[in-house]
């Protein structure tokens, strides 16, 4: 062999070595992608047996390890698709296009558990022409249930009101903010309190129930079912007024008002469960044996049932009807929003459908890999990297700082942090800068890939172009803003509503004698005005969740004070107070609380045209919210004891505070003069 050819076959034996090697890191680098890639990664044949898995994947279907998973799945589309089918049609699409983008399917977990993912598959043949799909899939599920939320409440906002189709309650209103105002109505009024459907099922929970309706007379299948069937009689559709009547079941005094959209009854709202001193007692009994409740059992619960006159009953019902007509108006002004809404959106994918027969080729957003080492370098990128950042080859970009590729260095700075901190992270945003300048927001599934000994040797992860996403997000934002106009609007019309109960108990109040009757009619009328001033400071708040309480007493006690001027001229409030927000579900009743308080200082610490001092204070300590009123009029009678409930309105109290979780402590002052303090649990 001459010495040239020695030397050739030396160049040849040395580029064979160096091709080994790089083609040894090539798969090495592969292997660690696939391994520890956060996506489920995964090699199948087109029959449905896996023959390759990563952990991602197996963590998604509830398997431990890859190798368990492998081992367990004989066949795919029955062990892991919920609908067979679905597998199928995956098939059929790859064998026609070779490829299939996006598609949404329902899996099995190993426990049972449905979920949604949303897969990416290819067709690859090896050398000898055998066919397999490779892909990746991620969870969905999510996604898809927030989805079908609002596709629910689309459909119900936007059908037309003359269909067939039933138009449901429930997806007119926000029950929770429903449930608050029943809860409170109920709390103002002294009734029970209940939204039903047409039919007399329950859709709201119930609002101060008595002991006789809810704990023996609901309790047995007869005497339940007539229940039903009476709200259904009661809640009648009736545009004129209140249905008032005594309950079919019970016999109770109850008032019904229909709320309905577009003249179609779609709920009843219903109240009552009181008596007055005409009904007939006997014949209230005889029906605790027709429904099999122990007699004496039924004559106890009878006696706890509050006593109203049929007078103000038929007030109360009348404030219910205006509350029913608000909502009935509110659900058909929802409906004619959802609409014009709809109409736009439907003109809107109209026009992209139309842009779309133009196009030649159907753009699809491809998730896309890439691999930086430890100096930060990119030294890899997937074919899909370029066309999302519009480069044309891999040697534009193979090389270059992965910080070029970021619209601003602090986002590449804080990715960063972030995975020396958690070692990877998920759907994590951040902007990237395209060949033409141009910005791409995209999300990023990312994680330090490491040698055998731990060594961090670089970062590797998935971009996903979000520019939909954004654009989508955009839109809830401005439907947020508009929704948080409408909540302002609810909270406006309830304190005007309440607002409206207050001057009817008012107008009634003035043809009454003074004495106890009348009080009692102030007292509701405070009672009332403490809610209507929750309602106004969430109406002016940013914050719909919280009221501070030291700004509700400052609003609400001269109010108080004022109703009582013809005996309390000369009494002067002092406020010591500290800021308290508390949420709407507290606000409420400790706004009655305060009210109650206020009210029975006004009513019984001082004599007419006494002079003195009635001081408020509210601050912290500790774990506890410390509300106090302490007056230096005649102080408590000999025989008051700390647990007296002779009154509805220390019943009252006492009842608040127990709802609030508080601690009421009464004392006499030094000196003369009483203190009612509350300590709540923050």
């Amino acid at each position: 062999m001459s010495r040239e050819s020695k030397s050739r076959l030396e160049e040849l034996v040395a580029a064979l070595a160096a091709s080994e090697q790089r083609l040894a890191k090539s798969k090495e680098q592969c292997s660690a992608f696939f391994d520890n890639a956060p996506i489920g990664i995964f090699r199948t044949t087109p029959e449905g047996c896996y023959l390759a898995a990563n952990q991602a994947l197996a963590s998604l279907y509830g398997y431990d390890s890859p190798r368990n998973m492998l081992a367990s799945v004989a066949e795919i589309g029955k062990d892991i698709y919920a609908d067979p089918e679905a597998r199928e049609e995956l098939k059929r699409l790859l064998e026609a296009h070779g490829k299939v983008v996006n598609y949404e399917s329902r899996r099995r977990r190993l426990d049972g558990e449905i979920i949604w993912t949303s897969t990416n598959m290819h067709c690859i043949r090896d050398n000898d022409g055998q066919v397999y799909y490779e892909g990746f899939s991620i969870d969905i599920t999510e996604k898809k249930r927030t989805e079908e939320a609002l596709k629910n409440r689309v459909l119900a906002l936007t059908q037309p009101i003359g269909e067939a189709d039933p138009i449901e309650f429930e997806n007119l209103f926000n029950l929770e903010a429903l449930q608050h105002i029943q809860d409170s109505f109920a709390r103002a009024t002294g009734v029970a309190s209940l939204i039903t459907k047409p039919d007399g099922a329950p859709i709201t929970r119930p609002s101060n129930f008595c002991r006789l309706c809810s704990e023996l007379i609901r309790k047995t299948p007869k005497g339940c079912a007539n229940c039903y069937a009476s709200d259904a009689v009661i809640g009648r559709f009736n545009p004129t007024g209140p249905i008032v009547q005594p309950c079919l079941s019970g016999g109770l005094w109850d008032a019904g008002a229909s709320i309905s959209v577009g003249g179609r009854h779609v709920a009843s709202w219903l109240i009552g469960q009181v008596r007055n001193e005409k009904q007939n007692e006997e014949a209230m009994l005889r029906y605790a044996g027709e429904i099999g409740v122990d007699r004496e059992a039924f004559r106890e619960a009878l006696a706890e049932v509050p006593v109203m006159t049929r007078e103000q009953f038929q007030y109360i019902a009348e404030a219910l009807f205006l509350l029913a007509n608000e909502l009935s108006l509110k659900a058909y002004q929802n409906i004619q929003q959802a609409r014009l809404i709809a109409e736009r959106d439907r003109a809107e994918t109209a026009l992209r459908e139309s842009e779309k027969k133009y196009r030649l080729v159907v753009q699809n957003i491809q998730d896309v890999y890439y691999r930086t080492d430890v100096d930060g370098v990119l030294t890899m990128c997937s074919p899909s990297f370029l066309a999302l950042l519009g480069y044309d080859s891999p040697d534009e970009v193979i090389g270059l700082p992965a910080a070029s590729f970021y619209m601003t260095p602090s986002e590449r700075d804080a990715l960063l942090e972030s995975l020396r901190a958690l070692g990877s992270v998920r759907d994590y945003e951040v902007t990237l800068i395209k060949k033409d300048g141009s910005s791409l927001p995209v999300s990023t599934s990312s994680a330090l890939y490491r040698d055998d000994s731990g060594g961090v040797l670089g970062v590797e992860g998935i971009f996903r172009d979000i520019t939909e996403r954004k654009l989508a997000e955009a839109k809830i934002y401005q439907s947020l803003e508009e929704k948080t106009l409408m909540l302002k609007e609810i909270h406006h019309r309830v304190k005007n509503n309440l607002q409206i109960i207050s001057s009817l108990v008012s107008l009634q109040t003035t043809k009454l004698p003074d004495g106890m009757e009348k009080n009692s009619f102030l007292a509701v009328q405070g009672r009332i005005r403490s809610m209507a001033f929750i309602h106004e400071r969430l109406y002016r708040s940013e914050n719909f969740s919280a009221v501070d309480m030291a700004d509700h007493c400052q609003r609400l006690i001269p109010h108080i004070a004022d109703s009582f001027r013809h005996i309390c001229r000369n009494v002067r409030l002092v406020f010591d107070l500290t800021p308290l927000p508390l949420h709407i579900d507290r606000a409420i009743p400790c706004g009655l609380l305060i009210s109650e308080l206020t009210t029975n200082a006004f009513k019984h610490a001082f004599a007419p045209g006494d002079s003195g001092v009635l001081k408020v204070e509210i601050h912290t300590e500790e774990h506890e919210a410390v509300i106090a009123l302490e007056d230096n009029g005649r102080g408590l009678p000999e025989d008051f004891t700390a647990d007296a409930r002779d009154s509805l309105g220390m019943q009252l109290i006492f009842a608040l505070a127990d709802q609030l979780k508080g601690r009421l402590t009464v004392t006499n002052v030094a000196g003369g003069g009483a203190r009612f303090q509350v300590n709540l649990p923050l």
